[in-house]
């Protein structure tokens, strides 16, 4: 007779693991978004943070991040999950000639069969390519370097149903390995900003134009824009060839058309304009003049 509770379904089990899953990943979506933000930003001296970006704004920056490319990783990595984790049935579709073929190398190469032996050798590498690149022996990529940390601690502390204390252990790799997930999703959003950035710069000429208006004087004198003086009217200051960033409550933040290498240089300015009664924005195509009124 078969026990209590052996070979049922534990739809609890499956809804926490879900649970889990959408958790962890709205929380990498949300990281992501913030380091691409920031990557982006911090090109044009500004700080995600410090214009109150939200959490479900960070959440849509975070899914935009993803392209084409991460298709098959998308396919594959719940592929091999299955065939993992159904591989007794598998194997019985698998020719009797390479089954032989893998036992015999299976016998001939026990240690490989041990996960945490090859947990061991992982997390071993990981810890000396760190102190390498710590002490600047060579240099390792750090995608790889969390890549061997977090899977070798993850095979190493293998939970063990003879042991209960092992789940502990593995506990502590899981959070490890999330903690570099996490740091991977970053460094890959960031850099994406930093990118989108310049090619934001090499883009200027072809961004969209703002011609500012305003009652007083604002000393705008960058490169590349230019400053009319008028004598009548309620605008007596116009600035024709300001480039727009981004518009954020009720803010215009703009920038002049320099340069990649004038900005990289240090020539490069954010203005930050608010949007009142003293200062009217006109916006206007890219490499088109601005117009008087």
């Amino acid at each position: 007779m078969q026990e209590s509770g052996q070979g049922e379904s534990r739809p609890l089990d499956a809804i926490g693991l879900i649970t889990a899953l959408i958790t962890v990943s709205a929380a990498v979506l949300i990281y992501m978004g913030w380091a691409y933000l920031e990557g982006y930003l911090q090109y044009f001296s500004l700080r995600a943070t410090d214009l109150g970006y939200g959490a479900d704004e960070y959440a849509i920056y975070g899914v935009n991040l993803f392209d084409t490319g991460f298709l098959p990783w998308m396919v594959a990595i719940p592929l091999a999950l299955a065939v993992a984790a159904h591989r007794a049935l598998l194997v019985r579709f698998v020719p009797q000639r390479l089954r032989r073929a893998g036992a015999r190398l299976r016998s001939r190469v026990p240690v490989v069969a041990d996960r945490r032996v090859v947990g061991g050798g992982l997390a071993l590498a990981g810890l000396v390519c760190a102190v390498a690149v710590l002490n600047r022996w060579w240099q390792v990529g750090t995608y790889q370097l969390l890549a061997l940390s977090a899977l070798g601690l993850l095979l190493l502390t293998w939970p063990s149903p003879a042991r209960k204390s092992s789940r502990i252990a593995f506990a502590f790799s899981v959070a490890m390995a999330v903690f570099s997930l996490l740091w991977a999703a970053s460094l890959y959003a960031n850099g994406r900003g930093t990118r989108t950035a310049e090619q934001a710069v090499r883009d200027l000429p072809e961004r969209t134009q703002v011609v500012i208006w305003s009652k007083d004087d604002l000393s705008i004198n960058p490169t590349g824009i230019e400053h009319q003086k008028y004598k009548t009217g309620k605008y007596r200051h116009s600035y024709t060839g300001m480039r727009l960033l981004l518009v954020r409550d009720d803010r215009y933040y703009l920038v002049p058309p320099v340069s990649e290498k004038d900005w990289r240089d240090g020539g490069g300015r954010t203005y930050v304009l608010p949007q009142n009664d003293d200062i009217r924005m006109e916006i206007l195509p890219g490499r088109q003049p601005g117009r008087g009124i």
